[in-house]
Order: structure tokens, then sequence, then C-alpha cells
């Protein structure tokens, strides 16, 4: 999410069928399991942070603290501190004339998680950028 947008998902859903209400009125859903007999696990979450911005990963981390949510940090490209010839290899004309060095770096952040997918063999990630505001049960709906 750039820019400082949020993700919108909404707290005053009601509990889906088959979930059980806990004691603090929060749905709980069992492992789910599929016609294939395999059980749902919630994806990987991945949180970009630069290697500059200690403090937005602290920020951050209250957000998953309060919403029980593991998650691993992701060391995003640092757009601003690509020299020209890295730019150049990495970036269209078209892109460096358009983007700044910053979309450019968040770009290479995304496409590397997208690669770490592939070869990690992930079917599904989350991926969050340091700033996000997780609203309340926001990782009851990651399965």
């Amino acid at each position: 999410l750039a820019g400082g947008a949020v993700a919108a998902i909404s707290s005053r859903s009601r509990c889906r069928p088959k979930a059980l209400v806990s004691k603090r009125g929060k749905c709980v859903r069992p492992a789910e399991t599929s016609s294939k007999g395999t059980t749902k696990t919630v994806p990987k979450v991945l949180v970009v942070n630069l290697n500059r911005s200690p403090q937005r990963w602290e920020s951050a981390q209250v957000e998953f603290a309060r919403e029980g949510l593991q998650v691993e940090r992701f060391s995003g490209t640092d757009g601003k501190a690509l020299k020209p010839e890295e730019l150049k290899k990495v970036a269209t004309f078209s892109a460096r004339w358009l983007c700044t060095k910053g979309m450019i770096g968040c770009f290479l952040s995304h496409r590397r998680i997208w690669q770490k997918m592939v070869s990690e063999k992930l079917p599904a990630v989350v991926v969050l950028e340091d700033d996000v505001r997780l609203v309340e049960g926001f990782s009851d709906k990651l399965l």
C-alpha cells in the first residue's frame, strides 16, 4: 500500500458459518479443510521497509502485535539511493523520465517479492507497506 494507503477491511462483518465466537466476541475459525483434504493456512505476510527507516518498522510492529499477526520484514529497494547507471539497468527510459526514484524503488521491491514467491514456491503472499494501519480483526480475515 503505497502513499499512506490504509488496509480497509471492515471490522463490522459478522462471523461466517462454521465460525466460533470467542469470549471476547471475536470470530475464531477452526482450520478449514478443502475437499482434497489439505488444510488452509494463513499466507505469509511480508512488510516492505527501507533500511533507512527503522522507526517506521517499529511503528508497524505495534500494529502487527495488536492483531497477533506474524510478519516478516522485507528490506525494500531504496530508489533514492540508486545511482544513474543502476537506474539504467533496472528501468526503461520512459520509467526514468516519468517516475520518481522512489516509485522505481517501490516497483523493484515488489518485483523482488514476486521473485521470492516463485523461488520459494509460495502459493500466496500478503504484501504490506510499513505505514499500514490495520483495522480491528484484520488477522481473522486472512484465511
